[in-house]
């Protein structure tokens, strides 16, 4: 919409510098605009919206082979299924088992036929039936992974490395993505700013009315603490909250 309305406006400029303003109607124009922007915005909903019906129906979906064992690779196709919209197929599962994990004593996985000969997962490369291939392996693996990006890097496919760091207790946690790169929380405050906001509001408004409602009452009590004792009629005490403080 932005680039379409800079269009625009380098148009009519363009007609004021030419000195063709009086041809220029502005009315025409602005419904011009109005109906461009309105259709633009249509195409492109009924694009993706359609787009991801038809991957919901099995059409448009890019074929994917995961090389790996057999626990990870049962986790991606489950991911692939539940998702039909993002447009990944599994058709096959290169059974490469790690240090962790065995091999795989069917020929399928998840109903994904299972493949242990290289040569066999190359030529289904190289025919067109695979569109990606997934080394979905530990970072340990680097030799591994190596071997399929120098094997497959003049095919047609894309090879995207998906690290298994399930075996590696200090990534046991969840992945974000943090500035346009995967981040792992390693150790994080169980609450952030944005959660932490209703609440800081809320308790700041009740205590302010109910503070206002009991003023009597309290002012009564703090009276008679200092008439009867020779402390300090507010207790205090040094606490560290979340702000460090």
């Amino acid at each position: 919409m932005v680039a379409w309305l800079l269009v625009e406006s380098a148009g009519v400029l363009l007609t004021f510098s030419i000195h063709r303003a009086d041809s220029l109607s502005r009315l025409w124009l602005g419904y011009w605009a109005m109906s461009t922007i309105l259709l633009l915005i249509v195409n492109k909903t009924l694009v993706y919206t359609g787009l991801k019906l038809l991957r919901r129906e099995g059409f448009n979906q890019c074929t994917v082979a995961i090389v790996g064992s057999a626990p990870y690779a049962h986790f991606l196709i489950d991911q692939m299924r539940s998702r039909p919209e993002e447009g990944f197929s599994p058709v096959m599962v290169f059974d490469l088992p790690t240090e962790s994990a065995v091999a795989l004593d069917d020929d399928v996985l998840a109903n994904v036929p299972t493949e242990r000969e290289f040569d066999a997962l190359a030529e289904q490369v190289r025919n067109g039936s695979i569109r990606e291939l997934w080394p979905a392996l530990p970072i340990s693996q680097e030799p591994i992974i190596h071997r399929f990006v120098n094997e497959f890097k003049d095919d047609f496919v894309n090879v995207r490395f998906i690290p298994d760091v399930r075996s590696l207790s200090l990534f046991g946690q969840t992945v974000v993505d943090l500035l346009g790169v995967p981040a792992i929380n390693i150790a994080a405050l169980p609450i952030t700013d944005v959660k932490v906001l209703p609440k800081l509001v809320f308790d700041r408004v009740f205590a302010a009315v109910v503070l206002m409602g009991m003023a009597p009452l309290l002012a009564a009590i703090a009276i008679a603490v200092k008439l009867s004792s020779p402390g300090p009629v507010f207790f205090k005490q040094r606490r560290k909250g979340i702000d460090g403080c």
